[in-house]
C-alpha cells in the first residue's frame, strides 16, 4: 500500500502492496476491484457455491443477503498473457425480473464499473464467462 520510503520494507508483502503510490496519488485497478468486492459481500454473511451446470473451472458464489452473484470462469489448464480469452456461457439462476451485470474494474484510470442491465424473463441469465469475476445483482 506504501510506496514512501518508510513503507518500503513491508509493502510487497502486505495483501493492499502495490495498490496506490502514495507521492502521486496514483491508484491501480485492484484498488478500485477491491472496494468493488468489498461493495458487494458488505451486506452479507455467508456465502453458497451454486452446483452449476458447466465446465470444471465454473465459478458461480451467491451472497445470500442482497441477491447478488459473482462469477468466473478458472480454466482447469493454464492461460499465459498473450493467449486468446477463454470463455465459457453458463445459466445464472437469478429468477425473472431485471439484473445489472457488472464487470471487475481492470483497467489504469478505471473507478467505476462496466454495466450492462439485462431482462431475465424466466429462471435466471445466460452470461459468458471469462478469468475476472462479474457480480449480478437484482435491479430493485
Amino acid at each position: 500500500f506504501l510506496d514512501a520510503p518508510i513503507g518500503q520494507a513491508g509493502a510487497g508483502n502486505a495483501g493492499w502492496g502495490g495498490m496506490m503510490r502514495i507521492g502521486s496519488g496514483t491508484t491501480y485497478p485492484n484498488l478500485h476491484a477491491m472496494g468493488q468486492l468489498m461493495g458487494k459481500i458488505d451486506d452479507s454473511s455467508a456465502v453458497r457455491r451454486l452446483d452449476i451446470d458447466g465446465p470444471e473451472g465454473t465459478r458461480v458464489y451467491e451472497l445470500v443477503e442482497g441477491r447478488v452473484w459473482v462469477a468466473w470462469y478458472d480454466p482447469p489448464f493454464l492461460v499465459l498473457h498473450g493467449d486468446p480469452p477463454v470463455e465459457t456461457e453458463v445459466a445464472v439462476p437469478t429468477g425473472p425480473g431485471t439484473v445489472i451485470v457488472e464487470s471487475m474494474i481492470d483497467r489504469i484510470g478505471q473507478t467505476r464499473p462496466e454495466t450492462v442491465e439485462m431482462e431475465s424473463p424466466s429462471g435466471g441469465i445466460t452470461l459468458t464467462l471469462g478469468q475476472w469475476p462479474v457480480y449480478v445483482t437484482v435491479d430493485e
